[in-house]
């Protein structure tokens, strides 16, 4: 009976090994792919890693310069070769709103430096829910950047990344699997940017025509951002006052149906009194909306190389003549 119960003991002793084994090397491959083979953060990386030499760069020919964050609608709006031709020093460091918005205001105020200016270009839904939270992109990309605090925005909030959500994040997850295998099995690209659509500083264009930009209808909810929303921005706020740092907030465009246009630029603009309570909002004549089609690529959200032309003309003149509402 004894060497029956020691000989039970040794096989489960085995099997919890080969267990144990068998998560740490899953874990491990998770984690390989989700940072270093996944083609979506592959792209992210390196923007990031263009965005970043090209403020580094800035700063080192000294003078101050601007800094945009925000999701993709602000790295298909902003071109700082515009922005130069204007004289003005620019850094765009939108990301994919998939990464949530402590970490897209967060890698940008990584890059500031007192006398520069910080325009938050974050789309207003990020800022909308009951809490803000890290996202499974923003922690990934804040991981292969090699500062997974980033995710969670530590210099504005003053938290740090748990654990826990570090280890999920690392997990690809069976939506994202069964896309990848999809995509191969139909041999179409893996990721729909390229890094060869790069523009100068990080800013980005693409040639994806399998997708069409579709115009948005009347937007129906409350213009106003959720409480946490406001409580980040007023936050930032805060931290830029002590970095002797101005910061204003911009509406990101939108491509709009036509017989919506006056009704959502309404919203927008309230919306936009709203947020000056906290800080700064740009005076965008267009107050978010925009319903000329051939001004956006494959998203209502993304720019054509010509259509980010005119938006960076226009947010460089708003800049430059400090042109903002505020409720101070």
């Amino acid at each position: 009976m004894a060497s029956s119960i020691l000989v039970f003991r040794q096989v489960m002793r085995s099997h919890v090994l080969r267990l144990g084994l068998a998560v740490v090397l899953s874990f491990g491959l998770c984690s390989i792919y989700s940072t270093q083979w996944g083609p979506e953060l592959r792209f992210w990386k390196q923007a990031y890693l263009k965005k970043m030499k090209w403020a580094d760069q800035l700063q080192a020919d000294g003078g101050s310069k601007v800094v945009f964050a925000g999701g993709s609608s602000c790295t298909f709006a902003v071109r700082p070769d515009v922005f130069q031709q204007m004289g003005i020093s620019c850094v765009n460091m939108g990301g994919h709103a998939g990464m949530g918005a402590l970490f897209l205001c967060s890698v940008a105020i990584e890059t500031l430096n007192a006398g520069d200016t910080l325009i938050l270009a974050v789309e207003p839904d990020l800022l909308s829910g009951i809490e803000i939270v890290p996202r499974k992109l923003g922690i990934q990309t804040a991981t292969v950047l090699g500062d997974k605090d980033l995710a969670v925005a530590e210099k504005i909030t003053g938290q740090s990344l748990a654990l826990s959500k570090w280890l999920s994040a690392m997990r690809p997850g069976g939506r994202h699997t069964v896309t990848m295998l999809s995509k191969i099995l139909l041999r179409r690209p893996l990721y729909r940017y390229s890094v060869s659509e790069l523009g100068l500083g990080g800013w980005a264009y693409t040639s994806y025509q399998d997708e069409v930009a579709k115009p948005c209808g009347k937007i129906t909810k409350d213009p106003v951002l959720s409480s946490a929303g406001m409580e980040l921005l007023l936050m930032i706020k805060q931290r830029c006052d002590e970095y002797g740092v101005h910061v204003a907030y911009a509406i990101p465009v939108v491509l709009t149906e036509e017989e919506a246009l006056d009704h959502n630029r309404s919203y927008f603009k309230q919306l936009g009194e709203a947020i000056s309570h906290v800080l700064p909002v740009l005076n965008d004549p267009f107050y978010g909306a925009e319903s000329r089609k051939e001004l956006f690529a494959d998203t209502a959200l993304h720019l054509t190389p010509e259509g980010a032309s005119m938006r960076s003309k226009l947010l460089a003149q708003l800049v430059q003549e400090w042109d903002v509402i505020s409720a101070e």
